[in-house]
């Protein structure tokens, strides 16, 4: 309401998810969420009926996912870098703010979307200063320093739709 629009994504407190509440997103017309890595279950190209069980190494949480529910509704879910998101949030990542850009932007390399989810009050509440941390990587990826390209989850759906679907683990929390 805020910004005078509906929103395209929502992230839920902690990556608490289970396919009901994946469902209901979809019906307020939620188009993606972001979840943790270890929450996928199992994995598959679109159309196909391939399914394997999903772990950190077939896992890309570089590109979208497409999880199917109930009553023909789906809907797109990111998963977040977790050891990146584990730095960030609890090993001093943002006590540098050259180091935290030196760690996004070795990372950026790598084709696909790079994400990390942590709680707001990680940026100068947890860590002191954490907010100009991530204000200097802002701005040195707005600058395009070393080819890094800011974007956003909504602008990479629309340009990159999912070609793997996951399913979820419903006790994931």
């Amino acid at each position: 309401a805020r910004f005078q629009r509906k929103p395209e994504g929502m992230w839920l407190s902690e990556a608490a998810v289970d396919t009901r509440s994946l469902d209901l997103l979809a019906q307020a017309g939620v188009r993606f969420t972001i979840l943790a890595p270890r929450q996928a279950r199992q994995i598959a190209d679109v159309g196909q009926e391939n399914w394997t069980p999903a772990n950190e190494g077939n896992l890309n949480i570089r590109e979208p996912y497409l999880v199917e529910l109930p009553e023909g509704r789906s809907i797109a879910v990111y998963f977040y870098d977790g050891p990146l998101s584990q730095a960030v949030a609890f090993e001093g990542l943002l006590r540098h703010g050259d180091n935290f850009w030196g760690r996004l932007s070795s990372l950026a390399a790598d084709k696909g979307l790079l994400a990390l989810a942590t709680d707001g009050e990680t940026y100068g509440h947890h860590f002191k200063f954490g907010e100009m941390a991530l204000a200097f990587a802002l701005s040195q990826a707005r600058a395009g320093v070393e080819g890094v390209r800011l974007s956003n989850y909504a602008a990479y759906l629309a340009e990159n739709p999912p070609a793997r679907r996951a399913r979820i683990h419903e006790d994931s929390s």
